[in-house]
């Protein structure tokens, strides 16, 4: 068994807006992946949010004081509506 992630945010030479495995890879490097089992990761729970922010600040990704707050913390999951990827994208400017 095989656990990959394709990455839609990776440099794309023709259309912007593919966002499937097949569409991304194309079909000769799809097949390698066969059988394709989608897994939905859900959006973070408020304890992961958390947790991520902490782990972020550890690692110095989030310098504002603010975002050891719980009013910065929340805002921060706000922004991000829980999402992961949004969530690191904040706290990169952050």
């Amino acid at each position: 068994m095989q656990v990959c992630t394709v990455d839609g945010l990776a440099p794309r030479a023709r259309d912007q807006f593919r966002f499937k495995p097949l569409e991304l890879l194309g079909e000769e490097h799809f097949k390698t992946l066969d059988p394709f089992i989608p897994i939905h990761v859900p959006e973070y729970s408020d304890l992961e949010a958390v947790s991520c922010i902490e782990y972020y600040q550890d690692r110095r990704f989030i310098q504002r004081e603010l975002a050891s707050t719980e009013a910065g913390r929340k805002e921060l999951i706000a922004l991000s509506c829980r999402n992961p990827e949004e969530l690191y994208r904040l706290a990169v400017t952050w």
